[in-house]
């Protein structure tokens, strides 16, 4: 919500917040979501590589707790971001990711939304 009224100081101090208290209690799920949102706030703020250091640290720790949705979720952040850098491979390989991830979970609206972000990147529906 601060971010869509672009009070980023105030996003920045609560996600890190979320992140420092979810850290200390080994609340891995927590870590993980803190940081899926430090990297959306970076992307909003323009620091792509910010963006991408998070959201690589949010699959390293979705993915040993085994959190597959949000796994995917962070896979389609990042094909967004690598979306916005212009990079149609790792754009692909994210999209892939998500997709498998997505159909696996049958969640069909996250499905169809990777497969527009492919489509609107010129990828085929197969990635």
């Amino acid at each position: 919500a601060y971010v869509l009224n672009g009070d980023f100081d105030k996003a920045l101090r609560v996600a890190r917040k979320a992140l420092d208290v979810s850290t200390e209690i080994r609340f891995l799920l927590g870590v993980g979501w803190s940081k899926q949102v430090l990297g959306r706030i970076a992307c909003a703020q323009g620091d792509m590589a910010e963006a991408a250091r998070n959201f690589d640290e949010a699959i390293e720790t979705l993915g040993a707790i085994g959190a597959r949705f949000e796994l995917a979720r962070t896979h389609l952040d990042l094909a967004t971001l690598a979306q916005a850098q212009g990079d149609g491979e790792s754009l692909g390989k994210q999209l892939k990711q998500a997709q498998e991830l997505f159909s696996a979970l049958q969640v069909p609206k996250y499905v169809e939304r990777a497969g527009r972000l492919g489509e609107q990147s010129g990828l085929s529906p197969s990635g």
